[in-house]
């Protein structure tokens, strides 16, 4: 499981790669090089990146819960955000349920709780030992995220600054055993890492096909597998429906 020290660690080694930013990196031999000699490179001291840019209201058009329109009106963005990257922001970044006062309405409040979370971090762990360098960093990220030089995967916006452990990583590759406790813990596993927003893969070669017998003797198939399947799909390892909630092996086994 990943601490908020290995994420924070994460977002140090991508953002000091960018190009710009690295040519600062001198000391590369200490594991708290990579921001001791941070300086900047984007922002410009005593101007917030906010001030350096239009502000405009903007409309978006949403579903509710129910299905109904909403629409959300004086949302603050930069004048040079799409139409297209505000629907986005709003829709599938704000936080707060809609028409409640404490939904985030401003592309700032966005960055912000992602921005300060992070440098947050910095500070606890040591990796930013000073003001200055906490200030420097924030900055520096905030004009990144605002010009949209580069921008965090989904999971970083819904979880960060939201939830006490965020899971901030887009992909998970997961292990499943040839068992059942195995292969139920593996569905719950993908389920909770589906929904704080990321994506999973499985290794699932090590289960067994329909050619080989079952834990407890015998072989047989399933009757909701016996028909109706296109040929061939028994010779496959598994058979999973997460909608009706069923784990089958293709030899009968409800493992």
């Amino acid at each position: 499981m990943r601490t908020d020290r290995d994420v924070f660690q994460f977002f140090i080694t991508i953002f000091t790669h960018m190009p710009q930013i690295r040519e600062l990196v001198q000391d590369k031999k200490s594991p708290k090089a990579s921001l001791w000699n941070l300086e900047r490179v984007f922002s410009h001291e005593g101007t917030h990146p906010y001030d350096e840019v239009k502000w405009t209201g903007r409309t978006v058009k949403m579903k509710n819960a129910l299905g109904g329109d909403v629409d959300l009106a004086n949302l603050e963005f930069p004048d040079f955000w799409s139409q297209n990257a505000v629907q986005i922001a709003v829709t599938k970044y704000f936080r707060g349920r809609i028409n409640d006062p404490q939904r985030e309405y401003s592309l700032k409040q966005m960055i912000d709780r992602v921005v300060k979370t992070i440098t947050a971090w910095g500070r606890e762990f040591g990796h930013l030992s000073t003001e200055r360098q906490a200030a420097i960093f924030a900055d520096e990220l905030t004009h990144i995220l605002l010009h949209q030089k580069a921008a965090f995967n989904s999971p970083v916006w819904f979880n960060v600054g939201v939830r006490e452990h965020p899971q901030c990583s887009a992909c998970f590759i997961l292990e499943v055993k040839d068992d059942m406790e195995s292969i139920l813990q593996w569905i719950r596993n993908e389920g909770m890492i589906f929904k704080f927003g990321s994506g999973a893969g499985v290794n699932v070669s090590t289960l067994r096909s329909a050619r080989e017998s079952l834990s407890g003797g015998g072989n047989r198939k399933p009757p909701e597998l016996s028909n109706g399947l296109p040929e061939g799909a028994l010779n496959r390892p598994f058979h999973i429906n997460l909608r009706r909630k069923t784990v089958l092996t293709t030899s009968g086994e409800r493992r």
